[in-house]
């Protein structure tokens, strides 16, 4: 609809993101947004509905048996001035 591209293979992590919880380890990334006009509301709630349809689709992985497994990314918005969307990957861990 607005001629776009989300650039998933160049995400980049957010430096200083990482945190490692008692069971669980997070970290965010950009998505960087590839639009040549100007990133307008409309424009960014089109980019995260794409995302988030492209995270509902991938298979959901079991935790059975395992020690550590992800969960689906989970989107934080949009940084307009870097002209990415910003996600939250999640890996849960068991002891």
């Amino acid at each position: 609809m607005f001629n776009g591209k989300i650039m998933l293979k160049n995400m980049k992590a957010i430096e200083g993101s990482y945190r490692q919880l008692d069971w669980s380890d997070e970290s965010q990334s950009i998505i960087p947004i590839e639009y040549d006009g100007e990133l307008t509301p409309e424009v960014c709630n089109a980019a995260v509905q794409a995302l988030q349809k492209h995270i509902n689709a991938q298979p959901q992985e079991s935790s059975y048996g395992k020690l550590r497994w992800s969960t689906p990314d989970v989107i934080n918005g949009v940084d307009v001035e870097q002209r990415g969307i910003i996600v939250t990957h999640v890996t849960r861990i068991t002891d």
